[in-house]
C-alpha cells in the first residue's frame, strides 16, 4: 500500500519522499502520539517545500510507485523529521552528483554493513537498471559470504560510522544481515558510488528512535527544548520569505504581522500608508515582542548587526544569525527604515492557538498575516492536526463575523498538504473552514477519526 500527497507548489521536484509507516514498532502510547503529530507535520513540511510524498508500508512498494516519475527518492521512517528547510537545500546539492545510495552507512562488524532505514536517498534510474532489487531485510544468524568493504579509519562517532566505504577483495563469512545489506552489496560489487551523509546533512534532520524507550527518552528532550525555545527566547531578526500578494487599493489602514524581521516595511512600501496607518506586531513569545519594540524605538537604520549585538547582554543567543546574513537581509529594506516614523504602532502578546485578543478593523485595506502559526514546527508535536484545524476554523469564524473584509495572508494552513484547498490570500469571508474528514489520511491515521482511505 502507498498513498500519495502532492506538492503544494506549482513547480514539482523530480525528487520524491517516501515515508515508511513504522508506527507498529513503537510500543508506548504517548510516544506514538508525539510521533504521529511530528509525522503529520512532515507531510506538510515536505509538500510545502515542493516535493511529492508517499506514505508506504514497505520500501520496495513505495519505490515501485514512483520509479517512472522521479529521479531520486528519499526514504525515511515515521520517527524522522527534517528541521527547517536546510535538509532540502543539501538534498538538492546531493542529487546533482552521481551516486547510487546515500545515507547512514554503519559498520556492523560480524553483521556486514547496514543502510540505516531512518533516512536514505536512492537513485531511481540505477535502481531500475539493477532490476528493482530489495534493500535487504534484517536477519539474525544467517551466514553469508561477502567481500569486505574498505572503509575510512575515521568515524563520525563511536567506531561504526565510517566517513566512506569502497569495494574490497577479501571474502569472509558474515554472521548476520542488517537492513540494506543487499543494496549495499550490489552497489559495491558494481563499483557504484555510495555516499555517507556528512555532518551538515546529519545536523539538518533528526531521528527519534521511537521504538527504543531509552533512546526516545533521551532524544525527545529536544522536542520540549524546541517548544520552550520558540515560546520564550526565539526571535527572527530578518525574514527570508517573499511577500504574498494581496488585492487592496491602499493605503494600508491596519497591518497585523508577527513580531519578526522587516517584511512589514515591504508591505507599507508596496501598498502605501498614511498618517492613519497602524502596524500591530503580535507574538506569543514575549522575547520576540521585546526585540521588535527595542528595534523600532532605538535602531537608527545603520548597522543592524551591531545594534542587535548591543541588545545582547551575555553570549549570542541560539537564534542569532551570522553577521553577513543579517547585513544582507537588512540591506534589502534599509532605504525603507524611515517609514516607521510615519505610522502608529502596537505590540500585542497573542497566541492564536489559544485566544484572539487583537482589536482589528473591518475594511478591505487591513492586512492580517497569520503566517504559519497553525503549522509551526516547534508546537506541532503537542498539538494534533485535528486541534490545529479546529483552532484555525475558530479564528476564521471570528474574523468572518467581525471583520469579513480584511485581507488574510496564510503561508501554511493547519491542513496544508493534507487537502486540495490552496487559498492563501484574500478577504476573510472567502476563506473556507475545513473538516477533518475532508483531509487525506496518512497511513498512521488509518482507522482513527480521519476519513477512511478507501473512500478517497
Amino acid at each position: 500500500m502507498a498513498y500519495k500527497f502532492e506538492a503544494l507548489t506549482k513547480e514539482k521536484s523530480k525528487i520524491v519522499f517516501i515515508c515508511l509507516d513504522t508506527m507498529y514498532k513503537i510500543q508506548r502510547t504517548w510516544t506514538k502520539e508525539l510521533i504521529k503529530n511530528i509525522a503529520d507535520y512532515q507531510v506538510q513540511n515536505i509538500t510545502s517545500s515542493g516535493y511529492d510524498l508517499l506514505t508506504a508500508v514497505t520500501e520496495e512498494n513505495g519505490l515501485k510507485q514512483c520509479e517512472k516519475d522521479y529521479t531520486h527518492a528519499v526514504v525515511y521512517t515515521v520517527d524522522t523529521e527534517f528541521e527547517g528547510d536546510k535538509f532540502f537545500t543539501y538534498l538538492e546539492e546531493l542529487v546533482k552528483t552521481d551516486f547510487f545510495i546515500a545515507g547512514h552507512i554503519l559498520d556492523r562488524k560480524e553483521g556486514y554493513y547496514e543502510l540505516h532505514e531512518q533516512c536514505y536517498v536512492i537513485n531511481l534510474k540505477k535502481w531500475v537498471e539493477y532490476d528493482y532489487p530489495d534493500m535487504g531485510a534484517e536477519v539474525e544468524n544467517e551466514k553469508h559470504l561477502k567481500a569486505v568493504p574498505i572503509r575510512s579509519e575515521e568515524n563520525y562517532h563511536d567506531n561504526h560510522t565510517p566517513l566512506w566505504i569502497k569495494p574490497g577483495n577479501e571474502m569472509i563469512e558474515y554472521k548476520d544481515k542488517w537492513h540494506g545489506w543487499n543494496i549495499l552489496n550490489i552497489a559495491l560489487d558494481n563499483d557504484e558510488d555510495i555516499v555517507i551523509f556528512d555532518q551538515k546533512i546529519r545536523d539538518s534532520k533528526k531521528c527519534y528512535y521511537a521504538e527504543y524507550d531509552s533512546d526516545f527518552q533521551e532524544n525527545s528532550q529536544s522536542i520540549y527544548q524546541k517548544y520552550n525555545f520558540a515560546a520564550n527566547r526565539l526571535y527572527y531578526p530578518t525574514n527570508t520569505k517573499k511577500l504574498q500578494d494581496v488585492n487592496i487599493k491602499g493605503p494600508i489602514s491596519q497591518l497585523i504581522v508577527p513580531a519578526s524581521g522587516f517584511n512589514w516595511l515591504l508591505y507599507l512600501d508596496k501598498y502605501g500608508h498614511d498618517e492613519n496607518t497602524e502596524v500591530i506586531f503580535y507574538d506569543y513569545n514575549p522575547n520576540a515582542l521585546w526585540y521588535m519594540k527595542e528595534t523600532i524605538n532605538k535602531f537608527n537604520g545603520h548597522d543592524y548587526h551591531k545594534f542587535l549585538k548591543g541588545l545582547i547582554k551575555d553570549k549570542a543567543p541560539d537564534w542569532f544569525q551570522s553577521k553577513q546574513e543579517i547585513i544582507t537581509n537588512f540591506s534589502k529594506v534599509a532605504k525603507l527604515w524611515h517609514l516607521k516614523d510615519d505610522i502608529k504602532m502596537q505590540f500585542v502578546q497573542c497566541d492564536l492557538l489559544n485566544e484572539f485578543n487583537i482589536d482589528i478593523n473591518n475594511d478591505e485595506n487591513t492586512i492580517f498575516n497569520i503566517s504559519n502559526i497553525f503549522a509551526y514546527e516547534p508546537t506541532v508535536a503537542f498539538i494534533t492536526v485535528k486541534q490545529r484545524l479546529e483552532k484555525e476554523n475558530k479564528l476564521l469564524r471570528i474574523l468572518k463575523e467581525k471583520s469579513p473584509k480584511i485581507q488574510l495572508v496564510v503561508s501554511v494552513h493547519a491542513w496544508s498538504g493534507l487537502s486540495e484547498y490552496k487559498r492563501h490570500t484574500g478577504p476573510a469571508e472567502k476563506f473556507d473552514e475545513m473538516d477533518l474528514e475532508d483531509l487525506k489520511a496518512p497511513l498512521w491515521r488509518f482507522g482513527e477519526d480521519w476519513k477512511n482511505l478507501n473512500e478517497k
